[in-house]
């Protein structure tokens, strides 16, 4: 029988049980840090695209309810045009391109509903209720942004 007994690996066990304790944990992290940030993916693209779809509901109804005054009223039919290829321009994709156009056209988009609320003759304010249809719909992203600029 041998006497030699090599006492290094005993002290190394304690450590190659650490590291793969360390990588697995890693590992589980790396895999919940993306599962979670697919959700915020979808729940902020979703709450883009409702806002784009809203707008859109209003472009196809605001010259049916209110023909005499988008035939009569230059500003109106103008602004409603202006619109249409603003909301035209946002894509679905998420290519750097296509976020930077929606970040542009997303607020010119709000104000361009702040004119049509003055055109339309609104009694509330339009921008204000589309927030807070977004909100009740698809609920709230908690980010460090001001609540006022989300779109």
């Amino acid at each position: 029988m041998s006497a030699e007994f090599d006492f290094d690996q005993i002290l190394n066990l304690e450590e190659g049980f650490y590291q793969q304790g360390f990588d697995e944990g890693q590992s589980e992290s790396t895999k919940k840090q993306y599962i979670e940030g697919k959700e915020f993916g979808y729940q902020t693209a979703y709450q883009r695209f409702i806002i784009i779809g809203y707008v859109k509901g209003l472009l196809k109804t605001i010259p049916q309810t209110h023909a005499s005054l988008c035939s009569s009223n230059k500003a109106l039919s103008l602004t409603l045009l202006q619109l249409t290829k603003l909301v035209g321009e946002v894509r679905p994709d998420n290519s750097d391109v296509s976020v930077a156009i929606f970040e542009t056209n997303i607020v010119k988009i709000r104000n361009k509903c702040r004119v049509l609320n003055g055109l339309l003759k609104h009694q509330g304010d339009l921008v204000k209720e589309i927030d807070a249809l977004v909100g009740e719909i698809s609920g709230q992203i908690k980010t460090s942004e001001s609540a006022d600029n989300m779109w």
